[in-house]
């Protein structure tokens, strides 16, 4: 569960990444950029709470 959670902590921050390149070259929109990017670093400073919400996953080292 441990590789999961790296997982899906790597996807959101490429996610993120992918956020600010679509709102800067114009796909996206700066306002619905800042509000999806604020969207996308709860989910990573609260992973370990979600995780452990959805999967049961102490994520504690």
């Amino acid at each position: 569960m441990k590789l999961l959670s790296e997982y899906v902590g790597l996807n959101l921050w490429l996610l993120g990444i992918s956020i600010v390149f679509f709102a800067y070259d114009g796909t996206i929109t700066p306002v619905e950029g800042t509000i999806l990017l604020f969207l996308v670093a709860v989910c990573i400073i609260n992973l370990s709470k979600i995780m452990n919400y959805l999967f049961g996953v102490k994520n504690n080292p």
